[in-house]
């Protein structure tokens, strides 16, 4: 069990546990890790996914070049290059806004 002084310290020790574990996955000696950073990343991962979204232009020309030769409708193809906004990272108290499934661990009301 991870423990922390907050939901902040607990998600980045969770994505800690994970990694250090990663190696007995590969291995076959554990069968998987299932964590709550799966569902809802510490800020400093969502923080560091988003900072890795490339501009539109670039975004683009990558999705083109993935797609080149796959049965993918081009007005389909622009209107996946466009930059998803930049949001606030989520946490339990604004998970409800999210289409995502809610986190099953208890957590007291925000």
């Amino acid at each position: 069990m991870i423990r922390g002084a907050t939901e902040e310290a607990v998600l980045a020790a969770s994505e800690r546990a994970v990694g250090a574990l990663q190696p007995l996955v590969r291995a076959n000696v554990i069968g998987g890790v299932d964590s709550p950073s799966h569902l809802l990343p510490s800020v400093a991962t969502q923080r560091s996914r988003q900072a890795a979204i490339p501009p539109s232009g670039e975004l683009g020309t990558r999705l083109s070049q993935a797609v080149q030769g796959l049965p993918l409708r081009a007005e389909r193809r622009a209107a996946s290059s466009k930059t998803p906004r930049r949001r606030a990272p989520r946490g339990r108290c604004n998970w409800r806004t999210s289409k995502a499934p809610r986190p099953a661990w208890p957590s007291p009301a925000c």
